[in-house]
């Protein structure tokens, strides 16, 4: 196999050099000299987005008003039903009657080769369109939100990478 990296891609290529792993789905490798991790999911946004984040953001944005409370709530429901849920009002009222723990599984599971930035933005867009205010945040300031998580809700995969960069950077 002249040619290919050892965990089967073809050295050369874009795709090896971008280790994001752009939805495909590779395994982590190890060479003498290199270990190569790939993460899970489609991009960054997708470690950290979930519509409790964007109902919070919202909510601290506009205020508690009623009015923007309940758009808030009619925005992400019809985003969730169309994006995520693909039109099934059965599987997203499951979702919304799941307890955290089950509702964080099932956002992951349903997510993971999705592109939640792109989710994100259109959730603010069309918040913005609803409640006739500017658009809270695009792709460039999503990360921006990341402040807002609980450390302890992000996935176990972010803490094992960041460990293996850690490692990676500390004095020989």
């Amino acid at each position: 196999m002249h040619g290919l990296h050892p965990c089967g891609c073809n050295a050369a290529s874009r795709s090896c050099r971008n280790p994001d792993n752009d939805a495909r789905n590779r395994s982590d490798c190890q060479t003498d000299e290199l270990k190569r991790l790939f993460w899970r999911r489609y991009e960054a946004e997708n470690y950290f987005i979930t519509p409790e984040l964007l109902l919070a953001e919202a909510r601290q944005a506009l205020g508690e008003m009623e009015l923007f409370s309940s758009r808030t709530e009619e925005v992400l429901r019809g985003l969730l039903l169309d994006t995520i849920f693909a039109g099934s009002a059965e599987d997203l009222a499951n979702y919304q009657r799941a307890d955290g723990s089950m509702r964080r599984t099932l956002w992951r599971a349903k997510t993971e080769r999705q592109k939640l930035s792109s989710f994100a933005e259109e959730f603010f867009r069309r918040l913005a369109h609803q409640t006739a205010t500017p658009m809270l945040h695009r792709k460039g300031t999503l990360h921006e939100l990341v402040a807002r998580c609980d450390a302890a809700d992000l996935e176990p995969e972010l803490r094992e990478k960041l460990d293996a960069l850690a490692r990676l950077l500390e004095p020989a």
